[in-house]
């Protein structure tokens, strides 16, 4: 069902990756808004925020994103893109420790960032719809979760091949949603569907 972290492995790597080449990419991108210095310091704690997270240390976890957060802070800048990674991140752990009012903030912030920036990928999108629709679904937001939910199976489905199982994951959480709102009759609908 409903289990993010069940995805985690290809989630993990995957975050791993953007994160490597955000770093890469704002050598340039962004060296007129922070020093370089700065820049490497924010890639160690985030890095070392996403080690503690894969080996399940989120109170460590918790402290590299925070440590992150504050290399990047007190720089004026207009790209917000690595403050919303490691907000996105910090939000994850949050959630992951079932902080779900500490978490919520964060994650609507990193969302509204990254729908204004062009540049957002879709699955970044994505995954930063999905989170936020976890954490409104564990505060029983079961409405707003499923709006959001829609909109990250749009995304997935306009980028994964038909074979993919993913959408069906997405389409089955949507469901459950439905379920717990009694629209059986959707829910029935999308689990069939999926």
């Amino acid at each position: 069902g409903f289990d993010m972290l069940e995805r985690s492995g290809q989630w993990l790597r995957r975050a791993i990756l953007v994160t490597m080449i955000i770093v890469a990419a704002s050598r340039t991108a962004a060296a007129q808004d922070y020093p370089i210095d700065v820049l490497r310091t924010w890639g160690l704690e985030n890095n070392k925020g996403w080690v503690a997270f894969d080996r399940g240390d989120l109170n460590t976890a918790e402290l590299r994103f925070n440590g992150a957060i504050k290399v990047l802070q007190g720089f004026e800048t207009t790209d917000q893109r690595l403050l919303s990674r490691s907000y996105f991140d910090l939000a994850l752990v949050l959630e992951a420790q079932k902080r779900h009012a500490a978490a919520e903030p964060l994650a609507k912030w990193v969302l509204k960032v990254r729908e204004r920036d062009p540049r957002t990928r879709d699955d970044t999108l994505f995954d930063s719809l999905y989170l936020l629709a976890r954490i409104h679904r564990a505060q029983d937001q079961n409405a707003e979760a499923e709006a959001l939910l829609r909109r990250a199976l749009e995304i997935e489905e306009r980028n994964t091949p038909a074979d993919d199982p993913g959408p069906a994951l997405t389409i089955m959480d949507i469901a459950d949603l439905a379920a717990r709102q009694k629209k059986y009759e959707e829910a029935d609908a999308l689990y069939r569907r999926a």
